[in-house]
């Protein structure tokens, strides 16, 4: 009886799991199917081009004609980027990915690949980038090991400084290059041997501070520094963001609304963000409010006034344009075409389309959003089913979808199996029905309930 039992367990499991194979048909070549929908990490803009981080992906859009490109390298190598930014002499775009390669993409699509961190020959060193820093021709990479200075115009690495202490970002101001460390703050001669650590001064910050007592910090808390209008500022996350007017004195720019970020743009100004609002300062006394709820990322557009690309929960890349404290959206949603998911886990091919779910299992749940993703596999086109719009029309957290089919005798209505939450019913993109595993019955009879 016990085998009997373990008999019914596995069919169940493959009458539940087992997707149906794809077809084998050659086609010559891959095409990638990417999910751009995710919320936008960075905005760099070039003119009319602006380049988007989401998800580890880079997609590239261009203002004046509408079109999309994405930027996925034909010879591998297509890591989860982790931090761009941009070189104005060398017209290029500097880019760090997760596995340790860095590279230069051109305005034409070229690209070069400098370095690839993880061969550096002290292994047991942690090489992750925390920060890029553009300066002529240089960029300083603030790393958890020290930094590394990569030459652009030489397409190489210039030097390394390995202190085994955690920089957080760098920036050069008044002949010197300095450091926001996991042990303060320091500085040293831009034109000394940087790599050597003696030479080196730690610069006291919250030794100067005049503020509110309720906003102290020690200078190990700061984890940014920059130069707006020949002044350092620093960030202590949410808390304050503080300026150095003198040697001896530094005071609050803004305190008390949980500033997240804060970086230079290109128009010459100062962005602050937290999760939703900016201060956009054109000096250090003149700024400008926006309010976005659930703001990822945002950047004048060139010298518009009060416009701004932008990326909020929900909204992908957006142009705004901001008139007193209304917000118009000029353009919205600009994405590749792709799934909902960066994290398919199962696919199946029936009725002319592949149905792919967002989510997964591995022991026990992965908690990761439900979303269903459709492919007219003739149109080439995707239809998606997000999990948002999942949880509000079901009522339900939704999670970790496991499986789906479609009715054979209507494409269009859909069900979907989680990792928790039960059995979910689509027609078309709208959700329809949802039951706990608690409420289906069986539909094989046990004469003796199996034991699992």
């Amino acid at each position: 009886m016990n085998n009997k039992r373990i008999g019914y367990f596995f069919i169940i499991l493959l009458l539940v799991f087992s997707p149906l194979h794809l077809s084998s048909q050659e086609k010559g070549t891959w095409i990638s199917h990417i999910c751009y929908s995710n919320d936008i990490e960075n905005i760099v803009q070039v003119g009319d081009i602006i380049y988007a981080l989401t998800d580890g992906k880079l997609f590239i859009y261009n203002d004046t004609d509408d079109s999309l490109e994405e930027y996925i390298k034909s010879g591998g190598g297509n890591s989860d980027i982790k931090h761009i930014a941009y070189n104005k002499k060398h017209n290029c775009l500097f880019i760090t990915r997760s596995d340790g390669i860095i590279e230069l993409l051109y305005g034409d699509m070229t690209y070069k690949e400098i370095y690839n961190l993880k061969n550096y020959s002290e292994q047991n060193i942690d090489k992750t980038i925390n920060h890029v820093f553009m300066s002529d021709d240089l960029a300083y990479l603030s790393t958890n090991f020290g930094f590394m200075t990569i030459n652009l115009d030489k397409v190489e690495i210039k030097g390394t400084g390995i202190f085994y202490k955690k920089f957080n970002s760098m920036c050069t101001f008044d002949g010197k290059l300095y450091a926001a460390r996991e042990d303060g703050v320091y500085a040293a001669d831009i034109n000394s041997n940087i790599q050597d650590a003696s030479v080196w001064n730690k610069i006291l910050v919250s030794y100067y501070y005049s503020g509110d007592a309720k906003y102290n910090f020690t200078d190990s808390n700061l984890k940014n520094v920059l130069v707006f209008q020949d002044k350092l500022y620093f960030i202590y996350p949410d808390t304050a963001v503080y300026v150095m007017n003198t040697p001896t004195e530094v005071v609050t720019v803004q305190a008390g609304n949980s500033p997240q970020s804060m970086y230079n743009t290109d128009n010459g100004h100062l962005l602050i963000i937290n999760s939703n609002s900016c201060w956009d300062y054109e000096n250090p006394t003149q700024y400008k409010k926006i309010d976005i709820d659930n703001l990822r990322y945002i950047i004048p557009n060139g010298s518009k006034q009060s416009e701004y690309w932008l990326s909020s929960s929900g909204n992908n890349l957006s142009l705004v344009k901001i008139s007193d404290s209304n917000i118009e959206y000029l353009k919205r949603w600009k994405a590749p075409a792709g799934p909902a998911s960066n994290y398919p886990f199962s696919q199946t091919m029936q009725n002319g389309q592949l149905i792919v779910t967002g989510g997964g299992f591995h022991y026990d749940r992965e908690f990761r959003p439900a979303s269903l993703s459709i492919l007219n596999t003739s149109a080439n086109t995707w239809q998606n089913i997000y999990a948002n719009t999942i949880n509000q029309q079901s009522g339900v957290l939704s999670q970790d979808f496991v499986y789906a089919i479609s009715d054979p005798s209507n494409t269009n209505h859909i069900f979907a199996s989680s990792w928790g939450e039960g059995l979910y019913e689509f027609e078309g993109n709208t959700f329809k029905n949802h039951r706990f595993f608690r409420e289906l019955k069986m539909c094989i009879h046990f004469s003796n309930p199996p034991l699992f």
